[in-house]
């Protein structure tokens, strides 16, 4: 579960076995749902979260990002920065 800027918990959908090793995304409203798979791509995710910040600017102004299990979920719901992250990171 993912928890939003609203204070509620929502699922984050299903993957089977064959998606499990890719980057999941998720739609909701303008809200967009971003799992990017640390343990899959073998990288810090320290590396990631330290791009979102230097890029992104202050955590809760169009994004926030939860660190889980060697994943980072990253929700984004300014649409400058889906932009911004499918074109530098997807």
């Amino acid at each position: 579960m993912a928890i939003l800027n609203t204070g509620r918990l929502a699922p984050l959908p299903y993957y089977g076995a064959e998606n499990q090793n890719r980057e999941r995304h998720h739609t909701t409203g303008s809200r967009h749902t971003y799992v990017y798979d640390c343990r899959y791509r073998k990288e810090d995710p320290t590396k990631i979260v330290k791009w979102l910040r230097k890029n992104f600017g202050e955590r809760g102004s169009g994004w926030d990002f939860i660190l889980n299990q060697g994943s980072v979920i990253i929700d984004i719901w300014e649409p400058r920065l889906v932009t911004m992250y499918e074109m530098w990171i997807v």
